[in-house]
Formats: C-alpha cells, sequence, structure tokens
C-alpha cells in the first residue's frame, strides 16, 4: 500500500482567438504578434522571399512540469490556420516547453527559433520541442 500524500496542481489555458490585450499574457518575441484574433508567429510577407524567419509565443507566466520523482503529464490542444505560398515554404512549426524565453541568436532557418549551430544537441538549449 502506498503511504505518500501527493498534490497536484491544475491549471488550463483557453483562448478561442485573441486580442490585442492578451498579449500581457505572452512573451513575444521576434516577429511575431497578435493579428486578426490569432497568434502569427511570424510575419505576413505574402510574395516577399519568406527565408529566414523565425519567431516565438511563449505564456509569460511559468510553471512547474515536474518535481523530482514526481511525474506530470500535460495534454494540449491547438488549431492552425497555415497559408501556403505558392513558390515557397517554411522550415516547420514546433510547441515547446522552454526555461528561457529568449530566442537564441542564429537560431533562423533550419533551427526553427530553437537553437542555433553551438547549442543544437546540447543541454545548454534546456528545451522540450514537439
Amino acid at each position: 500500500m502506498d503511504n505518500h500524500s501527493y498534490h497536484a496542481e491544475c491549471f488550463t489555458l483557453n483562448f478561442p482567438f485573441f486580442s490585442s490585450s492578451d498579449g500581457e499574457k505572452f512573451i513575444i518575441a521576434n516577429q511575431s504578434g497578435i493579428n486578426a484574433g490569432a497568434l502569427q508567429v511570424t510575419r505576413d510577407v505574402r510574395g516577399e522571399n519568406i527565408t529566414n524567419q523565425s519567431g516565438r509565443v511563449l505564456y509569460r507566466k511559468p510553471f512547474k512540469l515536474y518535481k523530482k520523482q514526481n511525474i506530470a503529464t500535460f495534454n494540449s490542444t491547438f488549431v492552425l490556420r497555415i497559408i501556403p505560398e505558392p513558390d515557397g515554404g517554411g522550415e516547420g512549426i514546433a510547441f515547446i516547453l522552454a526555461k528561457d524565453p529568449d530566442v537564441p541568436s542564429n537560431s533562423e532557418g533550419q533551427w526553427l527559433g530553437l537553437v542555433n549551430a553551438s547549442s543544437n544537441g546540447t543541454t545548454q538549449s534546456s528545451i522540450v520541442a514537439v
């Protein structure tokens, strides 16, 4: 029989749409912003070169995902609207959990704004990305 007492904290985020007043709830970096009721991770550049753009939007309030010897779970649902460019493409998109809210320098393009050539594959980056 397990005689340990466990305490779990739960919080829920629900943003069916975004308004400019929601900006204070997020850390919005690089070319990101709130536009037309949505988070826009990179600027709108229809017809222009989209090479080496990156952006980041993080929930401002930190939370602890786990404590030693305790396993935590979380789930999330995202609705994405990606408008394809007929003559271009992008490197990708990622959902991240990050210790540091700052975008690493030289992390655009293939690095998705997550890591750069020197931090890739090291513990220096302190992120989980899906």
